[in-house]
């Protein structure tokens, strides 16, 4: 495989979004279309867990996804178990909407061993707290985990850390709940939900620092998908660091609360060029150009941590390539996502040769300068983790023998087609 990577990029449709945008329609009256909806594992995981019940939906021969629903008052207890697989996102959003919705008396939902083992406790305790009925392994802090909807009392919630899923899973909890319904963070997560819950109707405000929801009846609407910011990290990467390289992403979405992994690239001497944004349903959205060129080290700051998580993974091997050390703290949270990537990351860094130090909330490292690296073998195993899939994917492009990444399929929770296009840019 060629060593630089030349062409364009079509992404897949932001899964985050996605994943709100098809709960959000399925919770309204009515009848909403999702364009560019993204043909990945977690948002398909989401979806297929919604007609249980009783939201209808099908495609489009381009891939518009159309939902149609009578309103959340008539959702219906499911007649299987609801399978999220991989999807953390929906499991929590969804666990949140059941839990507040009085029509559904009864659901479980469940997951893959990957999600089987991440801890709910920060939402499953906050949801009783406002009358919700849940039960499952440790007290409800690992799926399975059975629901029966009630009508939830408003409550004010002060999170401990800054997190999109739990904030968005608790305001949907609200929906139906006796009186408002407040959350507050320490510091800003990412803020799709703010930007397409009013896009439904619902009566979202921000208030003495906390985002406050009246009771509401969502209606369908309309939502463009952008292209996954988190995609095109690992294609900004791969295109700094690999001689020659010249990568286009167009329609990459750049919601501010998403791309400080832009602004660190940068900073670290990174060559990106932005054409002109645009908006759609309130997201902002441009071309992406990314050129070859050398990377110097960072210490990054922990108050980035919440707006560039999911791009750690692929952010350390820019760090592994660059001149000097560099540093992540404030991370933990990476140790229970698909795996825990802190140790991952780790693994993976000292097999391509890089001197690392693994820390209780993150790593720090010695970059090679731009060398290539020096894989320990001819293959590697990676957990079941997309973004560590993709990780070591380019790393193999980087190294001076390329090896075999066993695991690679992975990659398709986010990002079905992240292979072949690699091997279009370097055919």
């Amino acid at each position: 495989m060629s060593k630089k990577l030349i062409g364009q990029v079509k992404l897949p449709g932001d899964k985050s979004i996605a994943q709100r945008a098809v709960i959000f329609a399925a919770l309204a009256e009515g009848t909403s279309l999702i364009r560019s909806f993204p043909q990945a594992g977690d948002p398909l995981s989401t979806l297929n867990a919604l007609k249980p019940l009783g939201v209808e939906y099908s495609f489009s021969e381009i891939g518009d996804l159309t939902i149609k629903s009578h309103g959340q008052s008539a959702w219906v207890s499911p007649d299987r178990v609801l399978d999220l697989n991989n999807s953390g996102t929906g499991f929590r959003l969804l666990l949140g909407a059941l839990a507040g919705t009085p029509n559904v008396d009864f659901a479980v939902l469940a997951g893959d061993q990957s999600l089987s083992v991440r801890p709910m406790r920060r939402l499953t305790e906050r949801l009783q707290n406002t009358g919700a009925k849940l039960s499952g392994r440790g007290q409800a802090n690992f799926a399975p985990i059975a629901c029966e909807g009630q009508q939830l009392q408003g409550g004010d919630f002060a999170l401990p850390v800054a997190s999109a899923q739990l904030k968005t899973a608790l305001l949907l909890s609200g929906l139906m709940a006796d009186g408002e319904t407040a959350v507050s963070e320490p510091h800003a997560s990412r803020n799709h939900t703010e930007l397409l819950l009013p896009a439904f109707g619902g009566q979202l405000s921000l208030s003495d620092n906390a985002l406050r929801l009246k009771p509401s009846r969502l209606k369908a609407t309309e939502v463009l998908v952008p292209g996954d910011f988190s995609a095109a990290a690992f294609f900004l990467v791969a295109g700094s660091l690999l001689e020659g390289s010249r990568i286009e992403i167009p329609n990459c979405g750049l919601n501010p609360t998403r791309t400080a992994m832009l602004t660190v690239l940068q900073e670290m001497g990174a060559k990106i060029d932005l054409g002109e944004q645009l908006s759609v349903a309130g997201e902002p959205i441009a071309n992406l150009l990314v050129q070859a060129s050398p990377l110097r080290g960072l210490v990054l700051a922990p108050e980035l941590i919440s707006n560039l998580i999911d791009e750690i993974p692929i952010l350390a091997l820019a760090m592994a390539r660059a001149k000097g050390s560099s540093s992540v703290s404030g991370a933990a949270e990476l140790k229970i996502k698909e795996s825990d990537r802190l140790a991952e990351i780790a693994r993976l860094l000292s097999f391509l040769g890089i001197k690392n130090e693994l820390t209780t909330d993150g790593f720090r490292l010695e970059g090679n300068a731009g060398a290539l690296f020096k894989a320990q073998a001819e293959t590697y195993t990676v957990p079941h983790d997309h973004r560590i899939a993709m990780m070591a994917m380019i790393a193999s492009l980087c190294s001076e023998k390329p090896f075999e990444v066993i695991g690679r399929e992975y990659a398709a929770v986010s990002f079905p087609d992240f292979e072949l296009i690699l091997r279009e840019l370097s055919a």
